[in-house]
Formats: C-alpha cells, structure tokens, sequence
C-alpha cells in the first residue's frame, strides 16, 4: 500500500513517533511527548539503539541519498556514550568503565582508580565468556538445563568481573540465565537476573523504547508466577509501552491483560 501522507514525514534517528501497519491501515502514534512546535518525525530504519552515527549515516546515505542533520546526528555525543556503555569492559579492580575499543596497548590505565589493566587478559576472557555462552545455549537446547544454567552461571561470573555493568553481553547472560531457572521453576532467583536485564536495556535503548517494554513483559511474568507485590505496576507499565509500539491487538497485551484482571480478582 502507498501512504502519502505518512511519507512526508521526515526521518530522525531518535523519532517521536510509532508506526504500526495492520492490512492497508497505518497507526501513528507518539512515542513521547510532542511540543506544540516540535516536528512530527518517524525512523526509516537506523535509530540510535541498534547504530552508531557513522553506521547510520552510511545507511541513509546509500539508501536514501541524503545526510541526516537530527538532533542525535547532529548533537552525538550523548548518543555515542550510550553505544560505547553498551560493549565497555569494566576495570577488573574497581569496576569502572573501560572504552568499548580497548588499545591495542597490552596495558592501559584505568581512569578512576590508575591501575593497569591487561588488554590482552579481558580480550582472552571475554572469548571465553562467548564460548561458555555459546556451550549453555546449546544444553538448553538439549534440554539438559541443569547442566547449561551451570553453565550460565559460569559465564555469568566471568562477564561480572570484565564486562561493565550495561554491556548487552552481560545483559543478555542475565537473560538467558533468567529463562532457563524459569524453565526449572526458579521463579523467585529468575527474577534477580531478569532485573537485570532490564537495567541494562533501561541503560542502552531507554525506557521509552520497544526493546525495554519487551524486557518488561518477561519480568511481569516472572513476578506474576513468584507473586511478587510489585506484578501489577509492571504489567500496567509493560502495556502502556507496548500499546505505543505495537498496538493493543497484540499477544503479549493480551497476556499482560489477562494477568492484571487475575491480580485485580485476587486482590478484590
């Protein structure tokens, strides 16, 4: 289908606006609150979550023929300390940011605490990360998941000690971590590293994002299966942000729903 109305908007890599296509039919709705004077922008595809600016620009260079001026093109810093947290290292001695492209120095200084760390160490121990990651995914897909959450755990510990505390990588540990004590019935220690997971996708993509809303829709079912106190804020937040990214027809809304007029029932 051809939408000439919604083609005329322009692109920002930080959007204001949602775009949902159901059929023939094009829902656009705000991401966020729009000033009166503020322009109505919407994504082509690179945003800030998933790129860095050159990789942006080149995109709509070669896609759309044109040099992006937004705020976050424009205004980048904030937006390239965000992808850098990301993928950072941590100084193995006090925890504090290392930069995500680490020197090809064998020793660099960390900058908060002056002690020297060994490049080549964190590069040798986070292939070892990927690798005991990469051996859990495969037992739990075995269906032996004892064996892939001591697995996890493992990679846990080794991605705690070199990798900061937002970095995707360790996220997703927590995550996966997460399902698989689920899987077990852990409900309760699922919901530690679940939390998790959502602190470091809140830090990466932000908490008005999709991907944050998805981080929210496993964390409500893990608190609505260990009855935790705080299962309704989270399902009334969780649909507030998927109603603006995907609609109220979805699945996980339906779900989410279905949760809260249980909680309602109960407490009633």
């Amino acid at each position: 289908a051809v939408f000439p109305v919604t083609s005329l908007l322009n692109h920002s890599c930080v959007p204001n606006t949602s775009i949902r296509f159901r059929s023939d039919v094009i829902t656009m709705v705000a991401a966020r609150d729009i000033a009166s004077d503020e322009e109505i922008t919407h994504c082509y595809g690179p945003d800030t979550s998933l790129m860095d600016r050159e990789r942006r620009q080149l995109l709509l260079k070669s896609q759309y023929f044109f040099n992006c001026s937004c705020t976050a093109c424009v205004n980048s810093a904030e937006q390239e300390i965000q992808q850098s947290v990301s993928k950072a290292f941590a100084c193995p001695s006090c925890s504090a940011r290392l930069p995500a492209l680490i020197s090809e120095k064998r020793l660099m200084s960390c900058l908060k605490c002056q002690q020297n760390v060994d490049t080549l160490q964190l590069r040798e121990d986070a292939e070892r990360g990927c690798a005991l990651f990469a051996k859990a995914v495969e037992l739990e897909r075995q269906g032996l998941l004892s064996e892939a959450t001591q697995r996890a755990t493992k990679c846990l510990e080794l991605r705690q000690r070199i990798l900061f505390r937002h970095n995707i990588a360790l996220g997703a540990t927590h995550d996966f971590t997460a399902r698989l004590l689920a899987m077990q019935g852990k409900f309760l220690e699922a919901v530690v590293h679940c939390r998790q997971s959502v602190a470091s996708v809140a830090a990466v993509f932000g908490e008005d994002s999709l991907q944050f809303a998805q981080e929210l829709v496993k964390l409500a079912q893990l608190l609505f299966n260990s009855r935790d106190a705080q299962t309704l804020s989270t399902v009334e937040r969780a649909v507030h942000l998927l109603q603006v990214h995907v609609g109220a027809n979805h699945d996980d809304i339906k779900e989410l729903l279905e949760m809260k007029a249980c909680l309602e029932k109960y407490q009633s």
